[in-house]
């Protein structure tokens, strides 16, 4: 028996269980005709055929599959369907890197692992082309072996002519698809480049994987010739793909032995993990407590819950904004690290396609789409430094990923959504250099609002002189830099497993009891906004912030290995995120609580302010004989009434002229775009909809003069005419009133 047969009847053997393992090929062989055969289960049945499998794969698989094939029929037909089998290999015993793969592996099977950054539409390509003599309508078939394809070379035998045509309809074609590897970010040695290896995927394999994807391939490595031109043609290496292995979609590819998970469970029942964890992030760095709370919450994250309307995310965002040189950028790069799956990237040197996807054009795979660094970091952390210096377009686009954790692609003809379902550390500098106490947190960042409360946790970092702390850092920093090294629980390693293992095997929930103390806190605040004796109510927390409070308080139980969330894990996340919420959620010119200041970037007293200062406004100009208010008198009634503090009108006139005031002349004040009488201040929505109730009142049957209504208003309201005449103008803007004939209103 040769070498050809043996392997065959071993792998035969194999695949139906004749020996010492069970039988495999009803498992196997799936629904669509794909037989898949584990070389590494194989391995430790028949070593020589994996050799043979192994050594020449191209010669080797056709004949061995062959021979496997018909046996099957002859022997189990009940396995074999209509369709034909096609064979794939995953499983391979030895793993060769990316940057490993050399030219002396072409021609045989190699196993590669890293991630998906582009791939490729699905296309046909030639396997037997069909030829058709164009003189005389002889045929003639060639077997298409090269990357590119191969024509007749001889003459028509019957007619002796030169000229074929290629014949589409009996010609034999199967499914293409190209794909670049990349070698992952925790392989990739210090200070090298990613390594990138073109892949090629047919049959059946196409279409399982997108861009993203963590995967281990198994392929032939061959050589083809790329280029135009025959001046610009270079002989390059690609993978003939033949198995795909998705790797742990969990980002948890770090395996912790059965010893080091006991010693886990040990520790966490004679210490507090979280606490553990939190003093294990960079402990070189001084300080800084709450914020590396904030990221041991990071590192651990929520618990995500998928339902059949909606997708909640589990990931935890969180922002660093303060003053330069108080570590951010360090405490970003490690955290980095410590994530089994992180990627770090800088905003001034991100683009939108750079942070989520694009679809590009490549001289290798043609169109295609590359995936970005939250797709990349798609089940596992994404870290952003300096991201107020990304442009504002740029930043839109991360929008839907920090909330809904998806990219959208619609553009190039690829219609698509990928998966960025990973949590963001975020730092940032104030643009004015220093973090300004006195101002919104949207004051002192160059970010939008809608942005900035999509973040759980935001950090206030402020550089403040005290004496006993600057000579603790001082003695900290000289310990460091003598070569100390300065005492964690865990080391690095040891907090990427540890992360790796609460993230695998710890999923939390929230019990009755610990819910309560949630809604508690919650109903609380929100009570509290309520009592303020305002006509408009402070709003202190949100649902957004709430759920933040039960995703936090998940990576609190889960770090501390509680499959059930404890009152002290809800403790412990309130108090994380009530630091918080006292720096960014407060009104500057109060110092009263309002998360106005997040939401939308104008606390709730300096909103009302500016609708009273624009009712005002309006209506000194309403009075005036041109129309325009004078700044000097507008200046004299705020301050008579105690509107405005001295040196405050000025600042909100100026934000008013940026939104929808005009001074054309210094001192004159005019509202541009008077809005209707549902967008006014209170006191001139009461004027609006008085005038409205004496046009429905006046005009029942049919349309009221002008002088009747302005007499009514004057005698009973106290309205002037002119007055009466602008409120008039606003009603018929909004479409409340209408004018039948010229003078005459009636209400719509």
């Amino acid at each position: 028996m040769d070498t050809l047969e043996l392997a065959a009847n071993n792998l035969y053997d194999y695949l139906t269980g004749c020996g010492a393992v069970p039988p495999l090929a009803a498992a196997t062989i799936r629904l669509d005709g794909s037989l898949t055969v584990n070389l590494t289960d194989l391995y430790s049945y028949t070593s020589e055929t994996v050799d043979y499998l192994v050594d020449d794969p191209d010669k080797a698989l056709p004949e061995i599959i062959s021979h496997v094939k018909g046996l099957l029929k002859v022997r189990v037909p009940e396995l074999i369907k209509d369709h034909p089998i096609e064979v794939q290999l995953v499983g391979h015993p030895h793993e060769t890197p990316l940057r490993g793969i050399r030219s002396n592996m072409i021609g045989t099977l190699v196993s590669t692992s890293g991630i998906i950054v582009k791939l490729t539409q699905i296309n046909p390509k030639l396997e037997v082309a069909a030829y058709v003599c164009q003189k005389c309508g002889q045929k003639m078939v060639i077997q298409q072996k090269l990357q590119y394809k191969t024509g007749p070379l001889d003459p028509c035998e019957n007619c002796k002519g030169k000229h074929w045509l290629l014949d589409p309809t009996h010609s034999v074609y199967h499914d293409k698809q190209l794909l670049k590897l990349q070698e992952t970010p925790e392989s990739l040695p210090p200070g090298q480049m990613p390594r990138l290896f073109v892949y090629e995927l047919s049959g059946l394999l196409c279409g399982r994987v997108k861009a993203g994807d963590r995967v281990r391939l198994t392929a032939v490595i061959d050589a083809a010739m790329s280029g135009k031109s025959s001046a610009e043609r270079t002989l390059e290496m690609y993978g003939r793909c033949l198995g795909v292995e998705h790797l742990a979609e969990d980002a948890q590819d770090l395996e912790c032995t059965d010893m080091e998970a006991k010693r886990f469970s040990e520790m966490a029942q004679t210490r507090d993990m979280f606490k553990a964890v939190t003093d294990s992030i960079a402990p070189s760095l001084y300080g800084l407590h709450d914020e590396k709370q904030c990221v041991a919450a990071f590192l651990m994250g929520g618990e995500a819950k998928e339902m059949e309307d909606v997708r909640i995310r589990g990931d935890i965002n969180v922002l660093f904004l303060g003053d330069p040189g108080l570590a951010k950028s360090q405490v970003l790069r490690f955290a980095s690290k410590a994530s089994p799956r992180g990627i770090y990237t800088t905003g001034r040197g991100s683009s939108a396609a750079g942070l989520t996807a694009a679809v590009v054009k490549d001289k290798d795979i043609g169109f295609s789409l590359e995936a970005g660094a939250l797709v990349l970091a798609d089940k596992g952390h994404a870290c952003v430094d300096e991201i107020e210096k990304m442009d504002e377009n740029d930043r839109r686009s991360i929008h839907p990923a920090m909330e809904q954790q998806i990219i959208p692609i619609n553009k190039g003809g690829i219609n698509t959504t990928l998966n960025a379902r990973c949590g963001i550390l975020a730092a940032g500098n104030p643009k004015d250099g220093r973090y300004n106490p006195y101002v919104t947190v949207v004051q002192n960042i160059n970010l939008e609002a809608s942005l900035l409360n999509r973040f759980d946790l935001i950090r206030i970092l402020q550089d403040k002189p005290d004496k006993k702390r600057d000579a603790a850092l001082a003695d900290h920093l000289l310990m460091i830099h003598s070569g100390e090294n300065a005492e964690s629980p865990l080391t690095l390693q040891e907090l990427r497993k540890y992360v790796a293992y609460c993230r695998k095997h710890i999923h939390p929930s929230i019990p009755p009891d610990v819910g309560a103390s949630l809604k508690k806190y919650y109903m609380g605040l929100r009570r509290a906004g309520d009592d303020t004796n305002q006509m408009e109510p402070t709003i202190m927390i949100t649902p957004r912030q709430f759920e933040s409070c039960i995703r936090i308080t998940e990576a609190v139980a889960r770090a501390r290995l509680h499959e059930t969330a404890t009152e002290d894990d809800a403790l412990t996340a309130l108090g994380i995120i009530e630091s918080s919420m006292m720096q960014v959620g407060i009104d500057p010119s109060t110092g009263q609580r309002d998360i106005d200041s997040v939401m939308t970037g104008k606390p709730r007293g300096q909103r009302q302010k500016q609708e009273l200062l624009r009712n005002v406004i309006y209506e000194m100009q309403c009075e005036a004989s041109d129309g325009y208010c004078d700044y000097q008198t507008l200046l004299g009634k705020v301050t008579e009434k105690g509107l405005f503090r001295a040196g405050e009108l000025r600042k909100y006139v100026d934000q008013l002229l940026i939104e929808d005031t005009s001074e054309p002349v210094t001192g004159k004040l005019r509202i541009l775009k008077p809005m209707g009488y549902t967008g006014k201040a209170r006191s001139l929505k009461a004027q609006l909809q008085r005038v409205l109730e004496a046009v429905g009142e006046l005009a029942r049957t049919d349309a009221v003069k002008d002088d009747e209504l302005y007499d009514m208003l004057q005698s009973r309201y106290g309205i002037g005419r002119s007055e009466a005449a602008k409120m008039i103008t606003v009603l018929m803007k909004d479409g409340s009133v209408f004018s039948p004939r010229p003078n005459y209103y009636r209400r719509t």
